[in-house]
Protein backbone atom coordinates (compact mmCIF):
# COMPACT_ATOMS: atom_id res chain seq x y z
CA UNK A 1 0.00 0.00 0.00
CA UNK A 2 1.23 3.49 -0.85
CA UNK A 3 0.61 6.87 0.76
CA UNK A 4 -0.45 9.83 -1.46
CA UNK A 5 3.18 10.99 -1.43
CA UNK A 6 4.33 7.71 -2.94
CA UNK A 7 5.74 6.23 0.27
CA UNK A 8 5.17 2.56 0.86
CA UNK A 9 3.46 1.36 4.04
CA UNK A 10 5.24 -1.50 5.76
CA UNK A 11 3.45 -1.38 9.13
CA UNK A 12 0.14 -0.16 10.58
CA UNK A 13 1.95 2.52 12.58
CA UNK A 14 3.22 4.03 9.33
CA UNK A 15 -0.35 4.20 8.04
CA UNK A 16 -1.46 5.97 11.24
CA UNK A 17 1.44 8.39 11.07
CA UNK A 18 0.70 9.11 7.40
CA UNK A 19 -2.98 9.80 8.09
CA UNK A 20 -2.19 12.10 11.00
CA UNK A 21 0.49 13.82 8.93
CA UNK A 22 -2.10 14.50 6.22
CA UNK A 23 -4.53 15.95 8.78
CA UNK A 24 -1.86 18.11 10.40
CA UNK A 25 -0.75 19.42 7.00
CA UNK A 26 -4.32 20.47 6.21
CA UNK A 27 -4.60 22.20 9.60
CA UNK A 28 -1.27 23.96 9.03
CA UNK A 29 -2.49 25.27 5.66
CA UNK A 30 -5.63 26.59 7.34
CA UNK A 31 -3.50 28.23 10.03
CA UNK A 32 -1.33 29.85 7.38
CA UNK A 33 -4.39 31.25 5.64
CA UNK A 34 -5.69 32.66 8.93
CA UNK A 35 -2.30 34.21 9.67
CA UNK A 36 -2.26 35.89 6.24
CA UNK A 37 -5.73 37.34 6.86
CA UNK A 38 -4.62 38.64 10.26
CA UNK A 39 -1.59 40.31 8.65
CA UNK A 40 -3.85 42.07 6.16
CA UNK A 41 -6.27 43.20 8.87
CA UNK A 42 -3.40 44.42 11.03
CA UNK A 43 -2.05 46.51 8.14
CA UNK A 44 -5.47 48.10 7.68
CA UNK A 45 -5.74 48.90 11.39
CA UNK A 46 -2.26 50.46 11.48
CA UNK A 47 -3.07 52.52 8.38
CA UNK A 48 -6.45 53.49 9.91
CA UNK A 49 -8.27 52.04 6.91
CA UNK A 50 -10.87 50.15 8.91
CA UNK A 51 -13.58 48.79 6.60
CA UNK A 52 -15.39 45.75 7.96
CA UNK A 53 -12.32 44.30 9.71
CA UNK A 54 -14.36 43.73 12.84
CA UNK A 55 -16.60 41.27 11.00
CA UNK A 56 -13.57 39.46 9.57
CA UNK A 57 -11.83 39.01 12.93
CA UNK A 58 -14.69 37.02 14.48
CA UNK A 59 -14.53 34.02 12.09
CA UNK A 60 -10.72 33.98 12.23
CA UNK A 61 -10.70 33.76 16.02
CA UNK A 62 -13.46 31.14 15.97
CA UNK A 63 -11.55 28.95 13.47
CA UNK A 64 -8.31 29.26 15.45
CA UNK A 65 -10.03 28.25 18.70
CA UNK A 66 -11.78 25.35 16.95
CA UNK A 67 -8.49 24.04 15.55
CA UNK A 68 -6.90 24.40 18.98
CA UNK A 69 -9.62 22.25 20.54
CA UNK A 70 -9.19 19.58 17.89
CA UNK A 71 -5.45 19.56 18.40
CA UNK A 72 -5.86 19.17 22.15
CA UNK A 73 -7.58 15.81 21.63
CA UNK A 74 -4.96 14.58 19.15
CA UNK A 75 -2.11 15.70 21.39
CA UNK A 76 -3.55 13.87 24.38
CA UNK A 77 -3.80 10.60 22.43
CA UNK A 78 -0.25 10.66 21.10
CA UNK A 79 1.27 11.90 24.35
CA UNK A 80 -0.33 8.96 26.15
CA UNK A 81 1.11 6.64 23.50
CA UNK A 82 4.49 8.34 23.83
CA UNK A 83 4.57 7.73 27.59
CA UNK A 84 3.96 4.01 27.04
CA UNK A 85 7.70 3.38 26.77
CA UNK A 86 8.63 0.14 28.51
CA UNK A 87 5.25 -1.44 27.84
CA UNK A 88 5.93 -4.70 26.03
CA UNK A 89 2.55 -4.51 24.28
CA UNK A 90 3.47 -1.27 22.50
CA UNK A 91 6.16 -1.60 19.78
CA UNK A 92 9.12 0.74 19.93
CA UNK A 93 8.33 1.93 16.40
CA UNK A 94 4.87 3.03 17.53
CA UNK A 95 6.33 4.98 20.44
CA UNK A 96 8.88 6.68 18.18
CA UNK A 97 6.15 7.60 15.68
CA UNK A 98 3.95 8.91 18.49
CA UNK A 99 6.82 11.12 19.70
CA UNK A 100 7.30 12.57 16.22
CA UNK A 101 3.58 13.20 15.74
CA UNK A 102 3.19 14.68 19.24
CA UNK A 103 6.07 17.08 18.63
CA UNK A 104 4.49 18.32 15.42
CA UNK A 105 1.07 18.61 17.05
CA UNK A 106 2.55 20.64 19.91
CA UNK A 107 4.16 23.09 17.48
CA UNK A 108 0.96 23.46 15.47
CA UNK A 109 -1.12 23.91 18.62
CA UNK A 110 1.17 26.71 19.79
CA UNK A 111 0.62 28.42 16.45
CA UNK A 112 -3.16 28.11 16.83
CA UNK A 113 -3.04 29.55 20.36
CA UNK A 114 -0.95 32.46 19.10
CA UNK A 115 -3.45 33.08 16.28
CA UNK A 116 -6.36 33.08 18.73
CA UNK A 117 -4.56 35.46 21.11
CA UNK A 118 -3.49 37.70 18.27
CA UNK A 119 -7.02 37.94 16.87
CA UNK A 120 -8.35 38.72 20.38
CA UNK A 121 -5.82 41.52 20.82
CA UNK A 122 -6.72 42.91 17.40
CA UNK A 123 -10.41 42.87 18.33
CA UNK A 124 -9.60 44.86 21.48
CA UNK A 125 -7.42 47.30 19.54
CA UNK A 126 -10.09 47.71 16.87
CA UNK A 127 -12.76 48.29 19.52
CA UNK A 128 -10.55 50.98 21.09
CA UNK A 129 -10.00 52.61 17.70
CA UNK A 130 -13.73 52.64 16.93
CA UNK A 131 -14.48 54.06 20.38
CA UNK A 132 -11.98 56.87 19.83
CA UNK A 133 -13.46 57.63 16.41
CA UNK A 134 -16.94 57.71 17.92
CA UNK A 135 -15.76 60.03 20.70
CA UNK A 136 -14.24 62.42 18.16
CA UNK A 137 -17.48 62.49 16.19
CA UNK A 138 -19.52 63.08 19.35
CA UNK A 139 -17.16 65.90 20.35
CA UNK A 140 -17.56 67.57 16.96
CA UNK A 141 -21.34 67.19 17.11
CA UNK A 142 -21.47 68.58 20.66
CA UNK A 143 -19.35 71.61 19.75
CA UNK A 144 -21.48 72.36 16.69
CA UNK A 145 -24.63 72.02 18.78
CA UNK A 146 -23.25 74.40 21.40
CA UNK A 147 -22.19 76.91 18.73
CA UNK A 148 -25.52 76.92 16.92
CA UNK A 149 -27.77 76.90 19.99
CA UNK A 150 -27.42 80.63 20.92
CA UNK A 151 -27.95 81.84 17.30
CA UNK A 152 -30.96 79.54 17.06
CA UNK A 153 -32.44 81.11 20.17
CA UNK A 154 -31.79 84.60 18.77
CA UNK A 155 -33.38 83.86 15.40
CA UNK A 156 -36.28 82.16 17.18
CA UNK A 157 -36.83 85.24 19.31
CA UNK A 158 -36.86 87.62 16.36
CA UNK A 159 -39.03 85.29 14.32
CA UNK A 160 -41.97 85.11 16.71
CA UNK A 161 -43.98 87.83 14.85
CA UNK A 162 -45.46 89.24 18.05
CA UNK A 163 -46.11 92.86 19.01
CA UNK A 164 -43.40 94.74 20.84
CA UNK A 165 -40.66 92.67 19.17
CA UNK A 166 -37.24 94.33 19.69
CA UNK A 167 -35.85 96.15 16.67
CA UNK A 168 -39.11 95.67 14.74
CA UNK A 169 -39.23 99.38 13.88
CA UNK A 170 -35.49 99.75 13.36
CA UNK A 171 -34.26 99.96 9.74
CA UNK A 172 -31.09 98.08 10.71
CA UNK A 173 -32.92 95.50 12.82
CA UNK A 174 -32.02 92.54 10.65
CA UNK A 175 -28.33 93.44 10.65
CA UNK A 176 -28.36 93.90 14.41
CA UNK A 177 -30.10 90.54 14.88
CA UNK A 178 -27.51 88.82 12.67
CA UNK A 179 -24.72 90.50 14.63
CA UNK A 180 -26.24 89.34 17.92
CA UNK A 181 -26.47 85.79 16.57
CA UNK A 182 -22.82 85.84 15.47
CA UNK A 183 -21.67 87.33 18.77
CA UNK A 184 -23.62 84.71 20.72
CA UNK A 185 -21.95 81.94 18.71
CA UNK A 186 -18.51 83.45 19.34
CA UNK A 187 -19.33 83.76 23.04
CA UNK A 188 -20.31 80.10 23.14
CA UNK A 189 -17.03 79.16 21.42
CA UNK A 190 -15.03 81.28 23.88
CA UNK A 191 -16.85 79.59 26.75
CA UNK A 192 -15.97 76.15 25.40
CA UNK A 193 -12.32 77.12 25.10
CA UNK A 194 -12.37 78.74 28.52
CA UNK A 195 -13.70 75.59 30.14
CA UNK A 196 -10.80 73.66 28.62
CA UNK A 197 -12.97 71.29 26.61
CA UNK A 198 -10.69 69.56 24.10
CA UNK A 199 -11.25 66.83 21.54
CA UNK A 200 -10.35 63.31 22.75
CA UNK A 201 -6.78 62.29 21.98
CA UNK A 202 -5.70 58.99 20.45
Amino acid sequence: MLLPGGQSILAPVQLLEGIVDHVVTAMAKTGGRLADELDEIEDHILDERVRGERRRLGPIRRDAVRLHRQLLGLRAVFHRLETAAGDEQVPAAAIAAAARVAQRLDALDRDMVMLADRSRLMQEELASYLAQASNRQLYTLSVLTALFLPPTLVTGLFGMNTKGLPLAENDSGSSIAIAVAVVSALAAFALIRGLGIRPPRD
